[in-house]
């Protein structure tokens, strides 16, 4: 019901017609703020990406200015169509979920997959995961390498890692490691020969010691990554554009190499 008040304001000087409409107004106002922005309201605001804590790509608690090169890209590209795009950082399957739903503008950084075509719009490329093995300066390694070169060396991966997985479904004997860096060290100190990681993800956790220039890397696959656009957010295909064409300038104009830069200390 409406208030006590409105009625005995309005109740003697109105017809019951006008009383009426004015009650479903005060109504009507009241349940439209309860609703879900419309999506020329929600438009207005910055677009949301979700991610999941994935260093050096995405970093959900910065260190040194450094929030994840992919944000940095994701957010400089919107800029430069005049654009804003947030990051928020959720647990993985959930992020996909509320993309999916369209509850969420995208999600990076997204790997191709033939079952997310469904669902998503895949951007331009917007990083890439570079598979491979570390090596000490002075390894001989001639001809292609693969996962199945490293049997017979003594090698080692990050326990829990798709790297580990990896080695394991290839059969190749290694010797786990906790964290990233101890398996950096591990192979500095030449304790194991091979260290089957990310280029990027080893260049990133070992620019303070500058230890990528005390490795040499043979690369087995490059995996690229994308954003992810839902394609149940409002106006998705002018988004993706919008999107790629910053990214495209990014590119151009040097700011995306400068951006890569600052996650790695490797000189050469």
């Amino acid at each position: 019901m409406p208030p006590l008040g409105f009625l005995r304001k309005f109740g003697p000087s109105m017809g019951k017609h006008s009383l009426l409409l004015s009650v479903i107004g005060v109504f009507a106002a009241g349940v439209g703020s309860l609703l879900p922005l419309a999506p020329a309201a929600r438009a207005a605001d910055p677009i949301q990406i979700l991610a999941v804590h994935f260093p050096p790509y995405e970093i959900k608690d910065p260190e040194d200015d450094l929030p994840g090169f992919d944000v940095e890209v994701l957010t400089s590209a919107f800029k430069r169509v005049n654009r804003k795009a947030s990051v928020e950082f959720l647990p993985w399957k959930r992020a996909v979920h509320l993309a999916e739903q369209g509850n969420a503008a995208g999600v990076l950084s997204c790997a191709y997959n033939a079952g997310r075509e469904k669902n998503f719009i895949f951007s331009d490329v917007l990083s890439q995961a570079t598979r491979g093995f570390y090596v000490h300066p002075d390894f001989d390694a001639t001809g292609p390498v693969n996962v199945d070169f490293a049997k017979g060396y003594s090698v080692t991966a990050v326990s829990g890692y798709v790297s580990a997985k990896t080695l394991t479904e290839h059969k190749v004997s290694f010797d786990p490691s906790p964290t990233d860096i101890a398996a950096i060290r591990k192979l500095i100190n030449r304790r194991v020969e091979m260290f089957y990681t990310s280029q990027e993800a080893a260049d990133y956790i070992g620019r303070s010691d500058n230890l990528a220039n005390r490795m040499k890397f043979l690369p087995v696959k490059v995996i690229p990554y994308y954003v992810c656009f839902s394609r149940k957010w409002p106006d998705v295909e002018k988004l993706v554009k919008d999107f790629n064409r910053g990214l495209r300038i990014l590119r151009q104009d040097g700011q995306y190499q400068k951006i890569h830069a600052k996650y790695s200390a490797r000189t050469s």
